[in-house]
Formats: structure tokens, sequence, C-alpha cells
């Protein structure tokens, strides 16, 4: 994935009762899904892990986002990510 851009975060709870925030993200698509007809941009959702939730705030809507990933199983994990020019995440946490 290239570059991706905040554009909402949405927050709900879960059948469980379990809060969950979702980031919703706008990127490019790959080369490969343009060569395949692709066109437009790519809107894509993300779980934030459980020791994010909250860190980021309205002011980082449109921002770019850094995304890093963790390979457990054959399956990618968000594991943590940086909102570049955001406040640090710790910072965000104490709203």
């Amino acid at each position: 994935m290239g570059k991706a851009y905040l554009l909402g975060v949405k927050k709900f709870t879960s059948k469980k009762g379990t809060g969950c925030e979702v980031m919703v993200l706008r990127s490019e698509f790959s080369e490969r899904m343009y060569n395949e007809g692709c066109f437009g941009l790519n809107a894509e959702e993300h779980f934030v892990p459980d020791a994010l939730k909250g860190t980021l705030a309205k002011e980082d809507v449109g921002k770019e986002v850094v995304l890093d990933f963790e390979i457990s199983n054959g399956r990618a994990f968000l594991t943590s990510f940086r909102v570049v020019g955001g406040k640090p995440a710790e910072d965000s946490a104490k709203k």
C-alpha cells in the first residue's frame, strides 16, 4: 500500500460488548490493481489496536497515516500506526 490518508474513525460496540474503533483510510490502488482495470481511489478500514484506541483526533482527518503490520498465521495484523504531523499517541490518549 502506498500513502494512506485518514478519512474518519468509526466507533461502535461489538456483540460481545467490546468497544471497537475502526480507522477509514483513503489510498491509491496498487499497481497490480490498476493493471487489472481499477481506477480512482481506494477506501479501506483497519481496526485500531486496543492499546491505541482513543489516540486519533478530529484534527488528524486528512493527514497521512503510516501503518505497521505483523504477520501471524499467514494474516497481516495492524500493530501500530503514526499520524504524520499529528500528536504522539501517548499525548492523544490523555483526551
